[in-house]
């Protein structure tokens, strides 16, 4: 996830291989684009996993397999990485592994809520472990701590500097973690830093049981949300008797079975006064610290073990995919499904892809029309017609998509919305319709959940789905960032609305032959501002690659001939989302003094709307707004 840095992900990975094996299951380690590690051109599938478990929020399913994400972070977090950016990631898994935060479960429902196409968490994985599970010990009857002394870069007091100082000065403390992180000797200083461990699954806890006793303190944020650090697992685990703070989790699962020192509102030496009195009890009463970390490591064993959890999602993941197919995947195969394929420019790639991409779909009534330039069908033909002979429902189309010269070399492209109309109007209306591009990858299960919107609501013209956007750095890593929205007519190169996400009706209305013909690249902009009924499917199925969009940066201008063809066939509803385009398109020139009060109002409320500012404000400067407005008529 993060190459070059290592993680507490990456531990947890290395304990997930060994706790699969426990259970005869081998996992396979993916890169954030669903490739694998060892062979990056190989991109998993349905095919290839039962499922893939991503750890972190930062990472959206980018991959046509089944996914989980585990629920392992605090709200808090998302706020400080960006709250709707890494919340909207979440949806784009197909369900979710709880870790027993009612915090973190409450965080996804809300989401859900409103989308209709998930379920709500049900399984649980905990950032434990399966082995090893040592003997309960008192090893040195020295206290465990791993982790970066985030004082040292510039980071302000580490959560228990002065804990650790006061610890360390005892000889009974054990630091472990990396000598040196960005530069900088973070335990310089430290009488009691051991150095780094391996992140392997196994060292933390070997090490944990020669020293006999776990310190495992929670952050402010995993306190406020009832979420554990891996720590405590780790410490019951290695069979050490733990000292843990307030965190709920702990006290509602392992009970008396561990010890337990006040944090919120103390002083620093008020903790490390607790943390000595515990030493002082182990050292006095050793037999019956040993029953704690054993009564902890039965619990731990009967409810966090690693195998157990992940035998218990497979045993109930058949009827889960059952239960979501119910809730958000087509019930019949009644609708006619077209979908249309275009080829600028042909090449053997880009047409398997488009072929590969609509076979794997789910739904069984389709087509596929390949759209592919005359001349250059002409000199592929022998392949073309040997490629779709072995596939079911797939043809090609030629259409002059490009006119030449003499010497055929090209001079100019045909109107996209011409070439779209011809082919559309052969299809009754109601038949559902599609357009794919090769910059454009579709889940199996794409079109299936768009047409179960259509049989859910008779009278939708459009569905559509999230987006995720993807481009590349100078070193070819991909990176994805997830589009919920559809901002119809953007100027923002960067951030377009893609095509197969959309799935409508062929129009009967006389606006679809006036306004569609006429268009260069946005027949989907109009599409979906005309359809008077659209519907949002809540999964992220399609993945744009805008490094190569089907049109170049210097034809976005063309985008504003495209809108005021549009803008024709609008009655003043449909004109409310180009109300402010319009204003600045007739002020052209003019200073704001020499506009009228009406279009000043418009723009500034529509600035205002834009801002971040809470909504009780907005709502006050739009009345203030209307209220001057009406002076102002009846002063003139």
């Amino acid at each position: 996830m993060w190459p070059g840095i290592d993680t507490a992900e990456d531990e947890v990975i290395q304990r997930l291989i060994l706790a699969s094996k426990k259970i005869d299951v081998e996992v396979i380690v993916i890169n954030t684009s669903g490739e694998l590690l060892d062979e990056p051109s190989r991109k998993i599938g349905d095919e290839d996993v039962d499922f893939v478990i991503h750890l972190h929020f930062e990472t959206p399913k980018t991959y046509d397999a089944f996914s989980f994400v585990a629920l392992w972070n605090p709200i808090d977090f998302y706020f400080e990485w960006g709250y709707r950016k890494y919340s909207s990631n979440l949806v784009t898994h197909d369900d979710f592994l709880s870790c027993g935060s009612a915090s973190s479960d409450d965080h996804i429902k809300r989401l859900c809520l409103p989308l209709g196409t998930h379920l709500e968490p049900d399984l649980h994985l905990f950032h434990s472990l399966a082995t090893p599970i040592l003997e309960p010990t008192l090893g040195e009857k020295k206290i465990f701590y791993v982790g970066i002394n985030w004082e040292r870069l510039g980071k302000g007091e580490g959560r228990h500097s002065n804990l650790l100082k006061a610890l360390d000065e005892t000889g009974q403390l054990e630091i472990y973690g990396p000598e040196v992180f960005q530069g900088i000797n973070v335990w310089d200083g430290y009488k009691s830093f051991k150095g780094g461990l391996p992140f392997d699954g196994v060292s933390v806890i070997h090490a944990i049981h020669k020293a006999g006793i776990t310190l495992a303190l929670s952050s402010s944020a995993h306190v406020d949300a009832g979420l554990m650090s891996s720590r405590l697992f780790e410490g019951v685990a290695a069979g050490s008797v733990v000292i843990v703070d307030e965190n709920e989790f702990a006290r509602k699962n392992f009970a008396e079975t561990l010890l337990y020192i006040k944090t919120i509102g103390e002083s620093p030496e008020s903790i490390t006064s607790q943390v000595k009195m515990h030493l002082e009890w182990i050292n006095s009463y050793p037999e019956e610290a040993l029953k704690k970390a054993r009564d902890a490591q039965n619990i731990f064993l009967e409810k966090f073990e690693m195998a157990s959890s992940l035998d218990k999602i497979y045993k109930k993941l058949p009827e889960r995919k059952k239960l979501l197919a119910e809730k958000y995947l087509n019930k019949t195969k009644d609708f006619k499904l077209v979908v249309f394929g275009f080829l600028n420019h042909f090449n053997k790639e880009n047409f398997l892809h488009l072929v590969s991409g609509f076979e794997k779909q789910t739904y069984g009534n389709k087509k596929l029309e390949l759209v592919v330039d005359t001349a250059e069908y002409e000199a592929n033909k022998n392949w073309i017609m040997r490629t779709i002979g072995k596939c079911h429902n797939v043809s090609c189309s030629p259409y002059k998509l490009i006119y030449r010269d003499n010497e055929c070399e090209p001079v100019k492209k045909a109107k996209w919305g011409k070439v779209f109309y011809d082919l559309v109007v052969k299809y009754e209306p109601g038949v559902l319709v599609s357009i794919i591009f090769p910059n454009e990858c579709i889940f199996s299960e794409h079109y299936s959940s768009l047409i179960r919107s259509f049989e859910d609501e008779p009278e939708l013209e459009l569905s559509y789905t999230d987006v995720l956007l993807m481009h590349r750095d100078k070193d070819s890593n991909k990176f994805y960032s997830t589009v919920e929205g559809v901002e119809i007519y953007s100027d923002d190169y960067n951030n377009p609305s893609g095509f197969s996400r959309f799935l409508f009706k062929v129009p009967k209305d006389d606006w679809f032959s006036l306004v569609i013909p006429y268009l260069n690249f946005s027949v989907m902009d109009a599409v979906y501002c005309k359809s008077k009924i659209k519907k949002r499917v809540g999964r992220a199925s399609c993945i744009i690659d805008i490094q190569n969009l089907c049109y170049q940066h210097s034809e976005m201008r063309l985008l504003n001939n495209d809108k005021q063809i549009l803008l024709d066939v609008l009655n003043i509803n449909e004109r409310k989302p180009f109300e402010v385009s319009l204003l600045q398109e007739k002020n052209v020139g003019k200073d704001y003094k020499y506009m009228s009060m009406e279009d000043n109002r418009i723009l500034l409320a529509s600035m205002f709307d834009s801002l971040p500012l809470p909504d009780f404000f907005k709502r006050n400067s739009r009345r203030l707004l209307r209220l001057v407005s009406k002076l102002q008529i009846k002063g003139n």
